[in-house]
């Protein structure tokens, strides 16, 4: 599979790195935790008719540089809402996944003017998250282990859970993204999932919602879900559930993910 070029992009105190493909209407892809734009390389591998596809590397994630100051959700969000900015796009689609659901989110309550839609997929709602026991000692361990081959062995053990319906054959690839990131952010991740509230933010933004939820989900639950929806409100907000995937739709089921995304640039709005 061909992989296109990382640009650059001095950005918010930092340096964001990124990947832009085709033409059309702006969808910008905001990967999770342990991530970066990797996790979207099938759907840029072929992007839907009449779109630009742009894919970031948060800042402390894949290549883009360091987010200045206190981590937490909402200066991930900011840090977007400054990208978009950079690059004077509007009318913006975003797309957030796991904890780049929480930061689409809060971009979208920094920077309303710019999103024209949002789509959450496998998300925590606006409020904190509190992610199950297991999931936060792992982190712990990670964070504290200091060999980079033992902390490949341990991320390349546990981040199949994470898509359980299908390995892809880049998985090596999104490994090696997950060993970059620094261990001295992945317990401030953690952190500020746990503490966030965006739920002022979440008035400031007043465009049409799309939550995706993955039903074999184990971090997401259909409750959380529901609360995202009941946050922006049932008469603009649509909650669709696959029941036989996980917490990654876009790798579990790829072709499936660019129909759905295809379907909602075309609703009316």
């Amino acid at each position: 599979m061909t992989h296109p070029a990382l640009q650059r992009l001095p950005v918010a105190g930092t340096e964001i790195a990124y990947v832009r493909v085709g033409a059309g209407r702006p969808v910008v892809l905001i990967h999770g935790n342990l991530a970066s734009h990797r996790y979207w390389q099938e759907l840029l591998a072929s992007p839907p008719p009449g779109t630009e596809l742009i894919a970031p590397d948060l800042p402390n994630f894949g290549a883009s540089g360091r987010l200045p100051g206190t981590v937490s959700m909402a200066a991930y969000g900011a840090a977007v809402a400054a990208f978009l900015a950079a690059l004077d796009l509007h009318d913006v689609t975003l797309v957030g996944h796991s904890l780049g659901g929480a930061v689409a989110q809060a971009c979208a309550g920094t920077a309303p003017e710019r999103i024209g839609r949002l789509l959450l997929m496998d998300s925590p709602a606006p409020g904190p998250f509190h992610a199950p026991e297991a999931s936060l000692r792992g982190a712990e361990a990670l964070a504290a282990e200091p060999d980079d081959a033992r902390r490949r062995a341990m991320i390349a053990a546990g981040l199949p859970t994470a898509m359980p319906t299908r390995t892809p054959p880049y998985l090596d690839d999104l490994v090696d993204e997950a060993v970059r990131i620094p261990t001295d952010v992945i317990l401030p991740n953690a952190d500020a999932l746990e503490t966030m509230d965006l739920r002022d933010l979440v008035q400031r933004y007043r465009g049409r919602v799309l939550v995706l939820r993955g039903g074999l989900d184990a971090l997401v639950t259909d409750e959380l879900a529901r609360a995202t929806v009941a946050a922006y409100g049932a008469d603009r907000t649509r909650l669709v559930t696959w029941p036989d995937v996980g917490h990654s739709p876009q790798i579990e089921a790829p072709e499936r993910f660019a129909e759905l995304l295809a379907e909602f640039l075309g609703d009316v709005p």
